[in-house]
């Protein structure tokens, strides 16, 4: 056995190798005791307080040992829940961990995460507990903090989502009944054509107000999240049919569009149609605004079966216009990004168009490409990938233009009385849509609120479309949909018409009975497909 001699004052020590071992684990738990910023504590199967560190003594304001060793465990800390978390240790013998508060001497409140171990006798039955815990009171009041912080932050998003609907709302429903009322003073046919031309300024730059509260909202929207992602079914040209506003703008410039879908691409598709909606309108409306002379050309063509069920189209905008430079083909992307001043008047705008573009784009798991000379135009490309619906509609996606306004106003003797119960409070959404649906040769009731439309429905009964605002008076509008859904035949459309978007309603609508929906203004257009739509299935 090796030993080691050392002399002091002529003596000589000689420790063996256990010895040492001894009494290095000796200093180690004296250094570990006295230095650690952990508090270390123990007591017997009773709770007798056996012996503690410095850090221990400081937590509890005792001066010396002699004051804590032979207390009760709680006495000696004065917290009912520590002893209650000392005696569970040792009834059960198993080590937990807990988490733990204590009121100091001072009346000042610290939390500790303590880590506790039954202490066994060489024939492992417990005698006692060893206890060590960590002040973590900054910790807790910095989750404190940041829990009040993400309530605080909550708060302020609920306030700015409200502000968000009720400026939707009351920003959008005046300019609706401007752009409604224009579209509606346009089609009759004995005003002279230099007023029409005046009643279609306001109807256009009303129009530009309400696409312009729009992409506001839909910046926000999607930024927030707000705007879920729906599938559903849907066919490529009549999607691309949507962006009849944005041809009348076209057409008021001179310039041609022409739409040409191959004929290879399926007929129904699956997939997210209001981002591509929101997709191709922002692409057409750069194109319109930033082409003087010339043409706008939308192609969608398939590029290539990614599986059995999914197709990758590329559908692209090309324009005539001024081009991009080369160098600004990545910041056209950013948002609030304008490459041309605002305050040269030339080109109005926000800048976010492309930004929501490119967003839309990636969550739609595709990829956007720009090709431009400046001087001679631009094209936007759009790889998105589509699921085939099982059941395909044997659907021609050929060329086509799309229709102008003035075929939009369509001969009215063809229809036969059509009843409508129109559900509206607003007076002036009343007018244009009583005028859009009479002038179509329908017969129309009015109800202002939610009770005066049960009552006619019940005294009547004999309505061939029901149309619904959302916002009324007495009754919220999805309930009042439930109510009209059990009163009404099954094949009596319900049909939304509201100045809210359908993505934050549509999917409460849809579930207690809601049949078709669509956002104010309603137009002579729109008012038209209404009647083209489901008039004849009743």
């Amino acid at each position: 056995m090796s030993s080691i001699a050392k002399k002091h004052n002529d003596k000589v020590d000689v420790f063996n190798d256990k010895e040492i071992a001894l009494k290095v684990k000796e200093l180690m738990f004296d250094v570990l005791l006295r230095d650690t910023p952990m508090a270390f504590y123990w007591c017997d199967r009773k709770g007798i307080m056996l012996g503690c560190n410095d850090m221990e003594l400081k937590i509890l304001g005792y001066s010396s040992k002699g004051e804590f060793v032979g207390k009760h465990a709680l006495e000696a800390c004065s917290s009912q829940i520590m002893w209650e978390n000392h005696r569970t240790v040792m009834e059960t013998g198993v080590a937990q961990v807990f988490e733990e508060a204590l009121v100091l001497l001072n009346g000042e409140k610290r939390y500790y995460i303590s880590m506790k171990h039954p202490l066994l006798d060489p024939e492992n039955k417990i005698v006692g507990m060893l206890g060590i815990s960590l002040d973590i009171t900054e910790r807790k009041q910095m989750e404190e903090a940041l829990r009040k912080a993400k309530k605080k932050a909550e708060k302020a998003d609920r306030a700015k989502t409200e502000f968000i609907v009720n400026m939707e709302h009351d920003l959008r429903t005046p300019l609706g009944h401007i752009v409604g009322l224009a579209d509606v003073l346009g089609s009759v046919n004995s005003l002279a054509s230099k007023d029409k031309e005046l009643v279609e300024h306001i109807r256009i730059s009303g129009q530009r107000l309400i696409n312009l509260i729009d992409e506001i909202l839909l910046l926000v929207n999607s930024e927030t999240g707000y705007m879920p992602k729906v599938s559903e079914q849907f066919v490529l040209s009549e999607v691309i049919q949507q962006v009849n506003d944005i041809m009348g703008v076209a057409k008021q410039k001179g310039l041609e569009v022409l739409v040409v879908c191959d004929e290879n691409i399926p007929g129904m598709l699956v997939g997210d149609k209001a981002r591509l909606n929101r997709i191709l309108l922002n692409l057409i409306s750069n194109a319109v605004k930033f082409t003087a002379e010339g043409c706008i050309k939308i192609h969608a063509k398939k590029v290539k079966w990614l599986n059995d069920k999914t197709v990758m189209l590329a559908i692209s905008v090309t324009d005539t216009g001024i081009g991009i430079p080369e160098d600004k083909h990545k910041d056209i992307f950013k948002r609030f990004t304008r490459l041309t001043s605002a305050n040269s008047n030339l080109y109005k705008g926000l800048g976010v168009g492309l930004s929501i573009v490119k967003q839309f784009v990636r969550e739609m798991k595709g990829k956007i490409e720009v090709k431009s000379k400046v001087g001679k135009g631009t094209t936007f490309t759009c790889y998105l990938p589509f699921t085939v619906a099982d059941v395909e509609q044997n659907i021609s996606q050929n060329e086509e233009k799309l229709p102008d306004a003035a075929e939009v106003n369509i001969a009215k003797s063809y229809r036969k009385k059509c009843k409508i119960l129109l559900i509206e409070d607003e007076e002036f959404a009343q007018l244009v849509e009583t005028k859009i649906f009479k002038d179509f040769g329908c017969i129309v009731d009015i109800a202002v609120s939610a009770h005066e439309a049960l009552k006619l429905v019940v005294a009547k009964n004999k309505y061939d479309i029901v149309i619904m605002d959302l916002g009324l008076p007495d009754m919220d509008g999805i309930s009042l949909a439930k109510e009209l859904r059990q009163k009404l035949p099954k094949a009596v459309p319900i049909i939304v018409v509201t100045a809210h978007s359908e993505n934050k309603k549509g999917e409460q609508a849809q579930k207690v009975g809601v049949s078709d929906f669509y956002r104010k203004p309603l137009n002579i257009k729109s008012g038209q497909k209404i009647l083209e739509k489901w008039e004849n299935l009743n």
